[in-house]
């Protein structure tokens, strides 16, 4: 439930957009992002009336054509563009060379990405591909937001003209300890992954980061969940009293010293994250987090890998959960949509799937109980066009996915077989390890390696089915 007061204070944070911007957008009304941000914000009322003109497109039109989303922004001299992160990857995948060399995008003040984990590869692409239409990356202002708190939490100041934040971490302490650590030159490429901040909070707003366990603060670099306060963050939810008090009523198990601080209600955001200088760093939804033993794994990681894994792979069409087995034990399930039906081609659908074990072994060390080829069009999705984890897990549970292919892990334990690599090399060759004698063996990184060869054999030798 959003309050009058709530939209006011809301868009006190749009503060900078003047009468002469012009916004762009495809984003469905009903959306918070395209109803607060490219509605109400243009037709604002009292003293933050703006007279500012927006554009808009259906988000069908822009799934058809997403090279239309640019080409208008182009064409009305766009001065705002907002998106998920898969709409900045879509657009400069469905653009073509002919199309930029008549575009000029040298209006733009503000690319504004936010509503799901951010890709730096996603921004690189998209700066390649419209630089030469006049985009400059210090354009991008990478932001935090939900529909909870109307809109925005965080973002970056548009006066600073600055590109985002970008970290190389180490991923197995960021699994394991929830802790962030920067990766040094030469880190294995494996064991590294690369986040990108969302700003800083915005005025008048507080972001802290919480255990979700003990609901103690937790330190700068540390993971948590993010935590808010501020004047826009609504009443609560319909009907819902219990659920509301538990989401939008939480309060900080703090030290007397400090409690001061985080005195009052605090509103769960169920995103996990990280403060480093004061910027937000989000890792991923609290709920959708892939426990497997006792790694802290994100399934936007998982995700990214399977869409590099095989070119039939739909980017932006894959969904990673985990499910408890019979053993009681959690296991990887990934469902994958594919560019096109290949139903009877079984070899190549086998291929394909060996192709994305693989992938998930060598870069998460996380072996798939199971990989569902889907037919195109059938991952299940919101109106946004982000995918739908939950309901991809029930319909692999009922059975009811509209599956090509599927892939199962033979149940038995991997033999155990010895392997050296003499140096731990950036990517291993899992089609070819070497059998050596185990006291050869000296490092944890050797280790690691001889596994990751070892269990992708075995995994490629797992029984898969056709789907009816």
């Amino acid at each position: 439930m959003i309050s009058h007061g709530n939209i006011h204070a809301q868009l006190k944070t749009w503060a900078s957009i003047e009468e002469t911007d012009t916004l762009i957008s495809w984003l469905p009304s009903y959306h918070d992002m395209g109803l607060v941000g490219f509605i109400l914000t243009p037709c604002a009322f009292g003293t933050f009336h703006t007279g500012a003109r927006c554009v808009s497109m259906s988000p069908l039109a822009f799934i058809k054509d997403p090279a239309m989303w640019i080409r208008i922004a182009s064409k009305y001299k766009g001065t705002h563009l907002c998106a998920p992160n898969f709409g900045y990857a879509l657009a400069a995948r469905k653009t073509t060379k002919a199309q930029v060399s008549k575009l000029d995008l040298s209006h733009l003040k503000q690319a504004i990405c936010a509503a799901e984990p951010i890709r730096v590869e996603s921004l690189e692409s998209f700066t390649e591909t419209f630089a030469p239409a006049g985009f400059d990356p210090k354009t991008f202002n990478c932001g935090y937001g939900l529909a909870e708190v109307t809109l925005v939490v965080t973002g970056q100041d548009p006066q600073a003209r600055k590109e985002p934040s970008v970290l190389n971490v180490k991923k197995s302490v960021l699994e394991k300890h929830k802790r962030v650590v920067l990766a040094p030159k030469g880190h294995p490429s494996a064991d590294a992954t690369t986040l990108v901040g969302c700003g800083h909070a915005m005025p008048t707003f507080k972001v802290i980061v919480v255990d979700p366990d003990t609901l103690k603060p937790v330190g700068e670099n540390q993971v948590g969940e993010v935590w808010i306060q501020g004047p826009s963050v609504a009443t609560g939810y319909w009907k819902r009293e219990e659920y509301t008090d538990e989401m939008f009523h939480a309060k900080v198990n703090a030290p007397k010293a400090t409690h001061q601080s985080y005195k009052g209600n605090w509103l769960r955001s169920g995103d996990m994250g990280f403060l480093r200088h004061n910027e937000v760093f989000i890792t991923g939804r609290l709920k959708d987090l892939i426990i497997i033993r006792g790694r802290n794994v994100c399934p936007q990681d998982v995700e990214h890998s399977v869409e590099l894994a095989h070119d039939q792979v739909r980017p932006g069409c894959v969904a990673a959960f985990s499910i408890e087995t019979a053993q009681q034990e959690e296991a990887l399930v990934v469902v994958v949509e594919l560019r096109a039906e290949l139903k009877k081609d079984t070899e190549q659908l086998a291929a394909i799937s060996r192709k994305i074990a693989t992938a998930v072994l060598s870069e998460h060390q996380l072996r798939c109980a199971a990989i569902v080829l889907l037919k195109p069009r059938s991952i299940p999705k919101t109106t946004s066009g982000k995918i739908q984890r939950s309901a991809a897990k029930k319909q692999y549970e009922s059975g009811s996915l509209a599956a090509q292919y599927i892939h199962r892990a033979e149940s038995k334990a991997a033999a155990v077989q010895a392997v050296q690599i003499e140096e731990a090399p950036e990517e291993v060759d899992v089609k070819t390890p070497q059998v050596i004698k185990t006291t050869d063996i000296r490092t944890e990184e050797e280790i690691q390696a001889w596994l990751v060869a070892r269990l992708a054999q075995e995994q490629a030798g797992g029984g898969g089915e056709a789907s009816n």
